[in-house]
């Protein structure tokens, strides 16, 4: 989504809203009221922008996309003398700046208007008058009927905050050495808030709210179109990682996932899943662990789904957690450290055998840690690395904060990929190599589920 629902709420709900846009140099606002603008003018309101900082050329060579929301007549510049406007005036604005004049004639020669001010304290700087502007511009809303949208430098609170309709705050700040954009919420007449933050990206100069993760596949879908591989490379099964990655992750390679705490189960499950059902549709054994909550009757269901219900109970072995073995069952784990590192290997091998074909292991280490002592944990993961090193496959590790050999982990992959979940919101970035942040969403819309990924930009 473009803009917070609250906002597109509160702009479409009320014929006249006053909102004030706060936030540090750079952190977007600019490049947000060009957006609400843009929603605005596809809904039929007229607008109109008005800035002392900024010309019509310069906005277009920042912003090229605004050429068809904006033209050099709705592109008011304060800090110059406009002439003598075309319709009257109330009295009490016959005597101030030029540019108050000309934004009250556009407001009141058009019916459904909107006027964005940017910024609030760069065009006070330019005028010589003991005018009270916040006041001149609220007077101008009301009589008018227009959305009157205010940018404001800085977080600090003003008299504006108290007569807006609306007020949100753009935040840039560095998390891990790494940017993340935030959009918080503070007030909105009228209209009930319902997240109070939202991460948001600025990618292709253009303003975007990241939705809450959403992970639920459709009852029917299209099966999965495998990704190619590349003679060093085995395609993570998401183009958008593939190329992240430098073309996807290596063979004879070793992969930990590792999320934060509040990383829901299924968003680890899909990170993981992508590669499993791209080796699955090209006929390649996946051997697995239960992953995040998910028991191997739901891991079957949801890989029949996407890959075919033939490809899914030929390639993929699950194996369950038992205390106690049970004779017949060798897809077990049950807490004998040598008898389940031996019987995992095996099965690993056993598919490399019968299908000549690269393995996928995976191992969800929160599930194995309830077994074995840190010891024991640390020979299981080194010796599957070994083993599916030497027949040239892939081991994906997925892991949360607590596990003994996270660290251990960290040391011995090839690649790190880090999640985190921010208002709301899915996060990836790569660890080893080292990327910035992205945004991952699972996108429905398509014939066969996808994940996608968006840069924080």
């Amino acid at each position: 989504m473009s803009i917070p629902i609250e906002l597109s709420e509160a702009l479409s709900k009320f014929p006249s809203f006053m909102l004030l846009v706060k936030g540090e140099a750079g952190t977007g606002k600019t490049t947000l009221v060009l957006e609400i603008l843009s929603k605005l003018k596809s809904e039929g309101r007229r607008v109109c922008y008005i800035s002392s900082r900024v010309s019509y050329s310069t906005l277009l060579a920042q912003f090229p996309w605004v050429k068809s929301v904006l033209d050099e007549d709705t592109i008011i510049d304060a800090s110059r003398v406009i002439s003598q406007p075309k319709t009257p005036f109330s009295f009490r604005f016959m005597e101030e700046p030029a540019f108050l004049q000309a934004a009250y004639e556009f407001a009141s020669s058009h019916k459904e208007t909107a006027i964005v001010v940017d910024s609030l304290e760069a065009i006070k700087s330019t005028m010589e008058t003991t005018l009270n502007f916040e006041r001149a511009l609220r007077e101008i809303a009301e009589e008018t009927g227009c959305h009157l949208i205010i940018v404001s430098e800085g977080v600090s609170t003003q008299p504006l905050d108290y007569i807006a309709d609306g007020i949100v705050t753009l935040v840039s700040r560095i998390e891990h050495d790494r940017l993340i954009r935030e959009l918080y919420i503070n007030k909105t007449r009228g209209v009930r808030i319902r997240q109070p933050a939202y991460t948001f990206t600025l990618h292709n100069s253009k303003f975007m709210c990241f939705k809450p993760l959403e992970i639920s596949l459709p009852s029917s879908a299209e099966k999965h179109r495998p990704q190619p591989d590349s003679y060093s490379m085995f395609s993570t099964g998401c183009k958008d990682l593939d190329a992240l990655l430098g073309g996807g992750y290596p063979r004879a390679g070793a992969v930990l996932i590792e999320a934060s705490e509040n990383v829901p189960d299924p968003a680890m499950a899909m990170t993981a899943g992508v590669t499993m059902e791209n080796f699955i549709a090209q006929g390649r054994p996946v051997v697995s662990t239960l992953i995040a909550g998910y028991t191997a009757q739901s891991l079957k269901s949801m890989f029949k789904l996407l890959v075919g219900s033939q490809p899914a109970e030929r390639y993929l072995r699950v194996f369950k957690v038992r205390k106690l073995w049970e004779p017949g069952g060798d897809h077990v784990f049950t807490g004998d450290l040598e008898r389940d590192t031996e019987a995992f290997g095996s099965s690993i091998v056993k598919a490399y055998q019968k299908s000549s074909q690269p393995p996928l292991a995976v191992i969800d280490l929160q599930v194995l840690a309830v077994l074995y002592h840190a010891a024991g944990l640390s020979h299981l993961v080194r010796t599957m690395t070994t083993v599916c090193k030497e027949l040239e496959s892939l081991i994906i590790f997925v892991t949360k904060p607590g596990v003994p050999v996270n660290q251990v982990l960290r040391n011995i992959c090839d690649i790190h990929i880090s999640l985190r979940f921010i208002d709301r919101s899915l996060f990836l970035y790569g660890s080893k190599p080292e990327t910035g942040y992205y945004n991952v969403q699972l996108d429905t819309s398509v014939p066969h589920p996808t994940m996608k990924l968006t840069p924080v930009e």
